[in-house]
């Protein structure tokens, strides 16, 4: 399994994440134009899946959020 790395784009925009360090065995890029987006299918194995969870998990849980958010 990889060291998977979730980190967040930038201290200004805190609504962006990068995503580092992920293997990914097989993967279908395209342009969206209707949502105006790079869209991604990814086939993961299961310890890579399970990194990315562990990953993303750990930074959502260290954001802080403002008393006034809707969670």
């Amino acid at each position: 399994m990889s060291d998977v790395t979730v980190d967040l784009k930038d201290d200004a925009v805190l609504d962006e994440i990068m995503i580092m360090d992920l293997t990914v065995p097989y993967a279908i890029l395209w342009h969206s134009g209707s949502k105006n987006a790079t869209r991604i299918d990814m086939h993961l194995k299961m310890d890579e899946a399970k990194a990315l969870y562990n990953a993303l998990k750990e930074q959502l849980e260290n954001q802080v959020v403002s008393p006034s958010v809707d969670r």
